[in-house]
């Protein structure tokens, strides 16, 4: 079997160089890396690799990622393709773990490596997952160690940074659609596999870091929020009929760790919900099959997956003396961690924190 490892790069020099160090120490010389240098500032894309095993395609257009891959694959030698972000850093064997799952069965289409924040160094992305209206990533931010995150999984979608696919089955569906641009190309891609009737998965045991997904820094202006929301109509008008909904099965699988770690919850809740998202009631549907919300506050922050929430500012002196356990609903658990002394002066109480991504945990488990 031949492998080829296909990096797109627009800009960002420094964490190219990482990337590749990375990636021709942890795999075999006989695997081929190509770098898709593309902008239509050709001073971005003017420089020397001078790396052993590169091979650079040099265009002096800006692509977009899904066009930029299509043309790595295109000037690729292998029958298995690899795809990496320039802003990625591999791990020792991520690259024989990959293989591992990859290969364990015929019906696997596509598997991908468990991506970790390179700041938190917690999960990224460990697959995507469906409500009616958004695609969260199942058990964002949990530790590495957690049994919700450290086995290979079954998964609709996933990032396609350390993404493997024969190319046979890349070119039979397709390939990235170059109308998305850079945005939903990856979701995109993993649906599609589902008309050919193979599976994505994501394997634990493959390790790499991102840069450039850290949930933190979302804003940053060259994610360009006004294109992505463009671009997801189109996305979901496109794949609507192949959307599974399937975060009720991650709230379950957190449910039933949370049940198994720790005393049992308290008899009734009161819920407050700070997250950002516009289908809501989903979620406390979902969750009233598991607790008793007694009480219902809608407190949206504005700040979708935002990294630091702050409970007083949001709450309150109300809330902080209600003595009934609260249920927080927001979009990432851990953007609740810095709240210290909110924590301290509800210390007597059974607060939970409930997050958009799958997550159920108790305040002692920030």
């Amino acid at each position: 079997m031949t492998y080829s490892i296909v990096v797109t790069f627009h800009s960002g020099l420094s964490f190219l160089r990482l990337c590749l160090e990375s990636l021709i120490r942890t795999t075999a010389e006989d695997v081929e890396i190509i770098v898709v240098m593309n902008n239509a500032d050709e001073r971005q894309i003017n420089v020397d690799l001078a790396y052993p095993r590169i091979r650079e395609v040099r265009i002096k257009e800006t692509l977009g990622y899904a066009a930029a891959a299509n043309a790595g694959v295109t000037a690729a030698r292998g029958k298995v393709i690899i795809f990496a972000d320039q802003d990625m850093i591999f791990t020792d064997g991520w690259f024989e773990a990959l293989c591992v799952v990859h290969f364990h069965s015929s019906r696997i289409g596509a598997t991908s490596v468990r991506i970790v924040n390179p700041h938190s160094l917690r999960v990224l992305d460990f697959g995507i997952g469906f409500t009616r209206l958004n695609s969260p990533h199942p058990h964002l931010d949990q530790r590495l160690e957690s049994p919700l995150v450290n086995h290979p999984r079954r998964v609709q979608a996933m990032c396609t940074g350390g993404f493997m696919i024969e190319r046979h089955l890349f070119e039979q569906i397709g390939g990235f659609d170059p109308d998305l641009d850079n945005f939903y190309t990856d979701i995109d891609l993993c649906l599609r596999l589902k008309d050919a009737d193979r599976e994505c998965w994501s394997a634990a045991d493959a390790v790499a870091y991102h840069f450039g997904g850290d949930f933190s820094q979302i804003d940053r202006s060259y994610k360009a929020s006004f294109l992505k929301a463009d671009l997801k109509a189109w996305f979901r008008a496109k794949n609507h009929h192949r959307i599974t909904i399937d975060m009720d099965h991650y709230y379950n699988q957190s449910w039933r760790y949370f049940r198994s770690t720790g005393p049992e919850p308290a008899e009734n809740y009161v819920a407050c919900c700070l997250m950002n998202v516009a289908d809501l009631q989903w979620y406390l549907d979902v969750m009233r099959q598991y607790l008793r919300l007694t009480d219902v506050a809608k407190l949206p922050s504005g700040r979708r997956d935002s990294g630091t929430e702050g409970l007083y500012e949001m709450l309150g002196y109300d809330f902080l003396t209600i003595r009934a356990p609260i249920a927080y609903f927001v979009d990432r658990f851990v953007s609740l961690a810095n709240n210290q002394l909110w924590w301290r002066q509800r210390a007597d109480v059974r607060d939970i924190i409930i997050d958009r991504h799958g997550n159920i945990l108790r305040v002692a488990d920030l």
